[in-house]
């Protein structure tokens, strides 16, 4: 048995009263000395040389110090089968803590039951006090994986409680200067680093990022009660899997719910995926070995972290509007719903992707008989009731064929109609993306558009524009639409010069006007249309010279 341990680890200070051994080889003096925190010996060295079949210690209270001073004291911790600082397993019957944020709100907090396999405590001991002597030192296990069952904080303005918590796989090595050093010589009381202060937490993250895995960690039923407001919200699910080197896998908040007395809102999930900050760290690390702490002399792009997704999904809102101009019947709310929004992007170079998807689906909101919002009363006057909009836009980069493609660039109102845009674009080297600002802005120079294509689908909205136009000439909307029709007979040759393509559109354009189904363009270049070429844009005719044209109506 030993008593009366106190390690001083510079930020923190841990305590143990009292440890109690079995099937261990030492007595009592041998024990006091292995854990003397006096010794000249460090604490994972000193490690190595204990072995027990088990190891009790009805308390450890950890400390927080410097300005303010946090405690938090454990129960009956248990270890089991410790042989050269690996255990097989660890317990904590739970924890309970006084603490206090930097404005000095005090606060209780409670943790319930905890439990690790596989610890490697001498690992861990030297992450938290010893400096790393071999900069290629590979990652260790320091833990296979743990669960803590239950969390809460209690302080005057919200009470906070977790659920089970698990984690798996986490790896780490020490850090190049000791992480309780670094913590020890930071700023106290949100005051502005030193340029030496920002240089180490420069160094750091880079180092800390580097030097710590995880395979997975979660955590469930996350509640958060605002005393003062009397309202709630919650996340059903936090979890980070795959984070190594600077790389995150994925990340998610998942079915958040808020609660207040004047509104509440929802969303099935906030996430992102394959987030890489390698480049970033490492571009920090060596601005603070330049001090260009500003990122002065430094490359912007590597400062830029990547990612492979974000998305947000499953939102729906309901709160009041201040100004009485909600969409809701009275105007007094604002209600809308998201089904789902993604932003992917891949390929990337030198921090710029080069192939980028994003989605917006289902972006959804009521519009009431008489709106208070007079922006929408035109659209309410012809019957719409509701506004569900989805879009997308897709562009991708091939190397081989030097080509952008726009594959899919598309609006889509749910019972009013469609537009797509499709195109490519040639001779684009590597320049534009890897290349410094002038071999990027003379590639974009070099680029011709190759061809395009249009492809509109009604489904209500060209009624809803030829009755707005009838009631507003005060004609009927069959008036309107013959007026249409002969415009865009006679209209279209007029100003794109009477040629072939323009005959071409303008029969399309007048039969899709008489029966409003589908309406297709396609312009190729054959040659190519440059930068110079789009001065043609004033000499609409000059410009279909160029293009091979075909376009089609309802079929």
């Amino acid at each position: 048995m030993a008593e009366n341990i106190v390690y001083d680890l510079g930020a923190f200070r841990i305590a143990i009263p009292r440890i109690e051994t079995t099937g261990d080889s030492l007595n009592d003096a041998q024990l006091r000395s292995l854990l003397d925190p006096r010794s000249n010996t460090s604490v994972a060295q000193r490690l190595g040389d204990f072995a027990a079949t088990t190891v009790t210690v009805p308390q450890v209270i950890f400390e927080i110090t410097g300005a303010v001073s946090n405690t938090v004291t454990y129960r009956n911790l248990k270890l089991n089968n410790v042989r050269a600082g690996m255990i097989d397993s660890a317990t904590v019957d739970g924890a309970s803590g006084d603490l206090k944020d930097p404005k000095g709100v005090e606060m209780k907090a409670t943790y319930g039951a905890m439990s690790a396999k596989k610890l490697n405590l001498g690992l861990i001991v030297r992450f938290m006090t010893s400096k790393r002597m071999d900069a290629n030192e590979p990652l260790a296990t320091a833990y296979d994986e743990f669960t803590a069952e239950g969390f809460s904080l209690s302080s005057p303005d919200v009470d906070v409680s977790m659920g089970r918590m698990s984690g798996a796989g986490i790896k780490m090595r020490p850090l190049a200067t000791p992480f309780g050093e670094i913590m020890k010589n930071m700023p106290a009381n949100g005051a502005k680093p030193t340029p030496q202060q920002q240089q180490a937490i420069f160094g750091m993250l880079g180092d800390m990022f580097e030097s710590m895995e995880m395979a997975r960690v979660e955590a469930r039923d996350m509640k958060v009660k605002i005393k003062k407001e009397n309202g709630e919200f919650g996340i059903g699910r936090i979890f980070m899997s795959g984070f190594a080197k600077g790389r995150l896998g994925e990340a998610a908040y998942e079915n958040f719910a808020m609660n207040m007395p004047d509104g509440n809102a929802k969303f099935g999930r906030i996430g992102i995926r394959d987030f890489d900050m390698s480049r970033t760290f490492a571009a920090m690390a060596d601005a603070a070995r330049r001090n260009d702490l500003e990122f002065k002399n430094t490359n912007p792009r590597n400062l830029v972290p990547t990612f492979g997704q974000i998305q947000f999904a499953g939102l729906d809102l309901n709160v009041p509007d201040k100004n009485g101009q909600g969409n809701s019947e009275d105007g007094k709310r604002i209600l809308f719903s998201l089904g789902n929004v993604e932003l992917n992007a891949g390929n990337h170079i030198d921090g710029i992707p080069t192939q980028v998807n994003v989605k917006l689906q289902n972006f959804a909101f009521p519009i009431p008989k008489n709106p208070a919002d007079k922006r929408l009363a035109p659209i309410a006057q012809f019957g719409v009731s509701k506004i569900d909009l989805s879009h997308n836009f897709d562009i991708s980069w091939n190397e081989a064929a030097r080509e952008i493609r726009l594959g899919d660039y598309s609006v889509n109102l749910a019972g009013l109609g469609s537009f797509k845009l499709t195109g490519v674009i040639g001779n684009v080297p590597r320049d534009l993306f890897a290349g410094n600002m002038a071999q990027a802005q003379a590639a974009a120079f070099g680029a011709q558009v190759k061809g395009a294509e249009i492809d509109f689908r009604n489904s209500g909205v060209v009624q809803m524009g030829i009755a707005a136009q009838a009631q507003q000439a005060g004609q009927t909307p069959q008036q309107v639409q013959q007026m249409l029709i002969a415009g865009a007979a006679m209209g279209i040759p007029a100003v794109l010069g009477n040629g072939a393509a323009a005959k071409e559109i303008a029969n399309a354009v007048s039969k899709f006007v008489a029966d409003p189904k589908r309406l297709r363009i396609n312009a190729t270049a054959p040659n190519g249309l440059g930068v110079a070429d789009f001065a043609l844009l004033g000499n609409p005719a000059a410009l279909l010279e160029k293009l091979s044209v075909s376009a089609s109506a309802n079929d």
